[in-house]
């Protein structure tokens, strides 16, 4: 069995229940009521989102669960936040890999795009792809501190930047016409992708009788064909089945896939679609593809991003019993928040594009007592955001999306 831990991964879930749709995979949710279903599980998937909110949603007996069950021969698979998860960088981690996170000092921080990475580590733990380097997409991670003495391999090192790479709102493309020096002095952020040449992107290793693999690379990203074979070969090793490689359809967030034409998810679509114009109107947003937003340094593209990227996904989904007694039970308030949601939001924007005119770009994390700041707090809580009227809009989508799968 494939045991796929949803909880805390907002869009980055929805894209691998895309995925795993698209290529036909069978898998069980696993959530925070049904732990004990990973007994089952030949392998673990933890897909992208705040690592941090995924060990609170744990908590230490979810965390020894997960432990348990990859030292007794289990195997995590950890993207992202899901890598970052398993990482001993605080109590509230899984610890089974001793490597930490970088620093943010040492590291580049929030860079996405795809990155050519060299995967000769591959052979070397028994998985044979066809491409001994390939363009991999990655979306704001973190990144390893691997010392010596810590009992890693490398699967796959980060080599030269792609075509849509992007270094915070900049494309690389333009930056690196640029005196980078001068553009860090204003950012107050590494900037330089040659901090980045050489650097892990994919690692594994033991724990107990069981093994990890951990990812910066998204491989489950929609319309990345390499990223999505490399994932197809890890999972058919992984699970020793003969599953078919399928080439993914897109996610297109501005057409929806209409197959539950529910009234209040069909207007909170158009809803979030009328917000994304708003940006794009204040020059705040644009679309890098079909599933993602791109937005200006500071601005909180990301949450917009998640909702709409679920709401599409459930619009998509044919609704058993189960999903529909979900939804029933929380739409009244579901569209409550959504409605001061959308209003505080569509302030927001406006309030953001004449906060610029004034001030240089804010690197997310630094608060001011300012009114623009209050109110993202409501929308959104406090850095990273994961809170206020976001999380509550999107912890109902994601019980609902449970539901669908719920194994219990």
């Amino acid at each position: 069995m494939l045991g796929f831990y949803y909880p805390h991964s907002h869009m980055w879930g929805v894209l691998f229940l895309h995925y795993f749709n698209e290529m036909e995979i069978p898998f069980c949710i696993i959530h925070n009521s049904n732990l004990m279903k990973l007994a089952q599980a030949k392998v673990l998937v933890v897909p992208g989102g705040f690592a941090s909110e995924k060990a609170k949603g744990l908590g230490k007996k979810g965390l020894d669960i997960f432990r348990d069950y990859v030292g007794k021969g289990g195997v995590y698979l950890g993207f992202c936040g899901g890598a970052g998860l398993g990482l001993a960088h605080g109590e509230n981690t899984l610890g089974i890999c001793k490597i930490k996170r970088k620093p943010m000092s040492m590291r580049l921080p929030n860079f996405s795009g795809h990155v050519k990475i060299n995967l000769r580590g591959l052979e070397d733990i028994g998985f044979i792809f066809d491409k001994q380097e390939a363009y991999l997409p990655v979306w704001w991670p973190s990144q390893f501190q691997v010392e010596s003495g810590q009992g890693i391999r490398i699967i796959g090192t980060y080599d030269s930047p792609g075509e849509d790479l992007w270094i915070a709102d900049i494309a690389y493309s333009v930056l690196k016409d640029m005196d980078i020096a001068e553009v860090e002095r204003v950012y107050g952020i590494n900037l330089d992708f040659s901090i980045l040449r050489g650097e892990p992107c994919i690692i594994c290793g033991r724990y107990g009788l069981g093994r990890y693999i951990l990812s910066y690379a998204h491989l489950e990203t929609p319309g990345s064909l390499d990223a999505n074979k490399l994932l197809f070969t890890l999972l058919k090793k992984l699970m020793n089945q003969d599953f078919s490689f399928k080439k993914i359809r897109d996610i297109d967030l501005q057409t929806p896939f209409l197959v539950w034409e529910d009234k209040i998810l069909l207007f909170t679509w158009k809803k979030l679609i009328e917000l994304v114009h708003i940006g794009q109107e204040n020059f705040l947003f644009c679309w890098r593809k079909k599933w993602l937003l791109g937005w200006k340094r500071g601005v909180i593209g990301l949450s917009l991003n998640s909702l709409l990227c679920m709401v599409w996904f459930l619009l998509a989904q044919e609704p058993n019993d189960a999903m529909s007694r979900e939804w029933n039970k929380h739409q009244e308030v579901f569209i409550s928040i959504f409605k001061d949601f959308y209003e505080k939001f569509k302030l927001y924007l406006s309030m953001q594009r004449f906060f610029y005119l004034k001030n240089s770009p804010r690197p997310p994390d630094r608060f001011e007592d300012l009114p623009i700041n209050r109110l993202i707090l409501e929308l959104t809580g406090p850095f990273p955001g994961d809170g206020g009227l976001f999380k509550k809009l999107v912890d109902i989508l994601e019980q609902v999306i449970i539901s669908l799968y719920d194994c219990a």
